[in-house]
């Protein structure tokens, strides 16, 4: 295809058409490699043919170039054999006398003026400068005879790469006509190409970035083109990144078989400039191949005049990668191993990027330089803050390589390791971490690689309680390393919940600092939130205090560092069962985007799972589920503290909702054989859960009852997080048991007031109202509200409404009515539909109803990656953009799918596309 060459594919033709007149002429072409010579040169002699003219065409090679007469007979061998020149054709293969080479000449000029007698006769020659000393001469010789004879020469050559004879080419280009020059492609002409190759037309954004990448040379736009259809990528600005990283393979060919027509000099500094990429300089390039000043010089202004370089000496994009596919071609898996081995090192002495050089270093196998471990550090710690863990690893697992086995370096480097693959392989991070620590010779770097871990991974099952005390007892607490000392400390304790003398001892000790809790530095902070969780539990500390203490922990406590602290785990469940959460919710929602910027999916999903937890615990049901179920796909394997946490959350939305599915699904949210791993609290309550919502009430009844009987035996006494009394007194009140629940209640309602959450107490109130029945309750519901009215609890206060309402409609239908229409709004709000609908039928079924929509049905992960799938991005596309992983893409779509229920891409689409409705504008 010729896109912009008209102006030169006339003036070629009018060379033709002259020798059709019986007039000779000769046409030089000149122009950089990829220019688009040879396609010119082919519609030239297409139009020659098709004219009547008689076409001879020659390609020469550098590998022929010390080939006698090799064009010569490229030309004129057919023809020879045809018209019975069988002795002039053994003497141009070599049977002539050296002594009677002009007698050669003028024998070969005189067949091709016997050609042109018969008719017009183009002869067609490409990439001229690797044509041999004596075609040379003879074309040289034949442009000078026939004149007058009808005969068009055709030649071309590629700018910049040295000639076989310099002199020869000189005389030649000095008896043209004709010299046509290859310009490159403007912009509108790079569009055009793109257009008719890729079968989209480019935006503006594209075609800006590929005409500064190389594609107006009309071989790397017609290969990108040809890349971007192959690969189904439209020329837009949302892949031009991906674009430009394609392979091309046919340019790549191309580039290694120009290099090879040059010097060794050309080929090692082509190869330099790549490996250096934009950090080659002068004297960079003069360090990696050795080649001196003139010599560098020379050889550079040949890769501008060939368009591979700019000015500098820097590769243009589409250039570069076909340059780097060429170094397979042009260089032995040695020299290419040595070539990266030099730039890393010239580019550490020349003070380069840790990143680019570790690059290089990954290329090599042989042991690298002392200096090479630190600087795969440095590249690997900022590889991590930058969000690509996968590619720090890299660098992390190539310094192992090569260090001593049983060395403390070797120690710091799997701590490095592990500390970069929590973010998306926790069980690997755990097995790094714990061969990480025998390693350390120092109790400060077992301490900080401790540290470094989130919470969950530094329990009982992944680091061992006695590990951690051992560290714990060998650092100095009261000198500089104190505060290393308070963080193990709070994992210590931490790791020891479920241990009700550990809890009890936690507890005392918050209660002897109560009033005066240290939190003047981040290590103490961590560490109260630790005491104040175990206070909270056994009820030690009045709700009040620890609530003041922990809310003021949350707001030192910096977003981005909340995936690994103890305070996350912590300060949730105690702000919760004090029902504090404002300004939780939010503190919480910015470290789980500053972990899903960061590509952090280990500290997304324990973030995710304590927003679960607190919003289920708020009654936010609809956002829980969402919550935790976003928080269960992000993990690539699985992490039962996070399944817990979501378990949990899943199993409250499911008894609010009597969702037996639901409840079944947070069971399974453990594993598909849970019990093993549950602690017994946590195993009865998804047990009771799921026999509540199943309709088996005893056996709910006794889940709960066990419930109750193991939080005791964990040193929970507080009431506030888990109302287990409650659900038990209503099971037995559906059962008949109605005394038991009586006191069950009351029971509960006793404690909660001594705690002092408004939820507790509304709640407790609620149930004692519902056990009172029509009459008896109206006090205790009006009592629960006027509570309630207090609490961050939305959906209890909902539940309080809804039943005064009903309870209250035969005698006051317009306060009943208020009080019903405001309980279905919390409640819709709430995601609560089973209470919306208890609401709508006291009502009369007069309710608002809202037609269904994206934003209805969908979640915001489920719209997120459906506005992606609309725009046509694959799933690998859309794991990449929003930092997730693969897996965690295919669960949303096939929970979207099944709401919008459809089975396949295109029709999830549609229906989203359906859904949005008409626009505005």
């Amino acid at each position: 295809m010729l896109v912009e060459r008209a102006a030169e594919l006339a003036a070629l033709t009018a060379v033709v058409d002259t020798a059709r007149a019986g007039r000779s002429q000769v046409v030089l072409v000149g122009g950089p490699l990829g220019g688009g010579r040879t396609a010119l040169l082919r519609a030239a002699a297409d139009h020659a043919a098709a004219a009547g003219a008689e076409v001879l065409r020659a390609e020469c090679a550098h590998a022929e170039r010390d080939f006698p007469f090799g064009v010569v007979l490229q030309l004129l061998e057919p023809t020879l054999q045809r018209l019975g020149h069988g002795a002039l054709l053994d003497r141009l293969l070599g049977g002539h006398d050296p002594g009677q080479e002009h007698a050669l000449l003028h024998d070969t000029a005189a067949v091709v003026r016997e050609l042109a007698e018969l008719g017009p006769l183009v002869l067609v020659v490409d990439d001229l400068q690797w044509a041999d000393r004596d075609s040379l001469r003879w074309l040289l010789f034949l442009a000078q005879r026939v004149r007058g004879h009808g005969v068009a020469l055709l030649l071309a050559r590629t700018c910049g790469l040295p000639p076989t004879d310099a002199a020869a080419l000189a005389d030649l280009a000095g008896v043209a006509d004709t010299r046509v020059d290859v310009a490159p492609l403007s912009a509108d002409g790079v569009a055009a190409v793109l257009t008719a190759t890729a079968g989209r037309a480019p935006d503006a954004a594209f075609l800006a970035a590929a005409v500064d990448a190389g594609a107006r040379t009309p071989v790397f736009a017609t290969a990108l083109g040809r890349a971007l259809a192959e690969h189904d990528l439209a020329p837009d600005a949302a892949h031009l990144r991906r674009a430009l990283e394609l392979p091309l393979l046919g340019p790549a060919a191309r580039v290694a078989r120009y290099l090879r027509g040059g010097p060794r000099a050309l080929v090692d500094l082509a190869c330099a400039a790549r490996v250096l990429g934009d950090s080659a300089t002068p004297e960079l390039l003069g360090e990696l191949t050795g080649l001196p000043a003139a010599e560098l010089a020379e050889c550079a202004k040949t890769l501008r005049e060939l368009g591979i370089t700019t000015g500098d000496t820097r590769l243009l994009p589409l250039v570069a990668a076909a340059v780097w596919q060429a170094l397979e071609l042009l260089l032995t898996a040695g020299e290419q191993e040595r070539l990266r081995a030099g730039a890393a090192d010239v580019l550490y002495r020349g003070g380069g990027s840790p990143e680019v050089i570790a690059g290089h270093l990954l290329a090599t196998t042989a042991p690298p330089p002392p200096w090479a471990t630190d600087v795969l550090r440095v590249a690997a710690a900022a590889a991590t803050a930058a969000g690509d863990a996968r590619r720090a690893t890299t660098y992390l697992r190539h310094a192992l390589l090569h260090c001593d086995p049983d060395g403390d370096l070797r120690g710091v480097l799997l701590a490095d390791l592990a500390a970069a693959e929590r973010r998306y392989d926790f069980p690997t991070s755990t097995r790094h971490l714990r061969q990480a620590l025998p390693l350390l010779s120092s109790a400060r770097a077992r301490a900080e690689a401790v540290c470094a871990a989130p919470v969950c991974v530094t329990g009982t099952l992944a680091i061992g309680l006695p590990r951690l005390r051992e560290i714990a007892a060998a650092l100095d607490a009261d000198g500089q390393e104190r505060e290393l000392a308070l963080r193990v400390r709070a994992r210590i304790r931490f790791a020891s919940q479920g241990d009700r003398a550990a809890v009890a001892g936690s507890a005392l000790r918050a209660a002897e600092l109560a009033g005066d809790f240290p939190l003047a530095t981040a290590a103490e902070r961590e560490l109260t939130a630790v005491l104040a969780h175990a206070a909270m539990a056994a009820g030690t500390v009045g709700r009040d205090e620890l609530a003041a203490a922990v809310r003021e922990i949350v707001a030192c406590e910096p977003a981005s560092a909340v995936p690994t602290s103890a305070v996350l785990p912590t300060a949730v469940p105690v702000l919760l069962a004090a029902d504090a959460t404002d300004g939780l919710e939010p503190w919480l929602a910015t470290a789980l985007r500053l972990a899903e910027d960061g590509r952090d999916h280990l500290g997304a999903a324990v973030v995710g799972a304590q927003r679960a937890v607190l919003l289920a615990g708020v009654g936010s049901l609809a956002q829980a589920r969402q919550a935790a179920e976003e928080a269960l796909g992000r993990l690539e394997h699985p992490l039962f503290d996070v399944s817990a946490n979501c378990a949990i959350a899943l199993a409250t939305v499911a008894g609010e909702q009597h969702d037996s599915e639901l409840a079944t699904a947070a069971l399974h949210a453990c594993g598909r054989e849970p019990d093993g791993l549950l602690s017994p609290s946590l195993r009865s309550l998804l047990h009771g859960t799921v026999s509540w919502t199943g309709g088996d009430l005893a056996a709910a009844a006794e889940h709960f009852a066990d419930l109750g009987r193991q939080l005791e035996d964990e040193g929970v006494a507080n009431p506030g997080l888990t109302p287990w009394r409650l659900r038990v007194a209503s099971l037995c009140d559906r059962m008949g048991e109605h005394q038991r629940a009586v006191r069950l209640a009351e029971e509960e309602q006793e404690r909660v007031r001594l705690w002092g959450a408004p939820a507790a107490i509304g709640r407790a109130l609620r149930v004692r109202a519902v056990l009172a029945g029509d009459h008896g309750g109206r006090a205790l519901l009006r009592e629960a509200i006027e509570v309630l009215e207090g609490s961050g609890n939305r959906l209890e206060l909902g539940k309080a409404l809804v039943l005064l309402g009903r309870r209250t409609l035969a005698d006051d239908r317009a306060g009943a009515e208020a009080l019903l229409r405001r309980g279905h709004g919390l409640a819709t709000r709430c995601g609560a539909t089973r209470l919306a609908e208890q609401a709508a039928l006291a009502l009369g079924g007069e309710a608002p109803a809202s037609a269904p929509d994206a934003a209805s049905l969908l979640t915001p992960a489920e719209r997120r990656v459906a506005e992606l799938v609309v725009a046509g991005q694959r799933n690998r596309e859309i794991a990449d953009e929003l930092g997730v992983s693969l897996r965690a893409v295919e669960k949303t779509l096939t929970g979207a799918y099944r709401k919008l229920g459809v089975s396949g891409r295109a029709d999830f689409a549609r229906a989203v596309q359906d859904l949005r409705g008409p626009r505005a504008g």
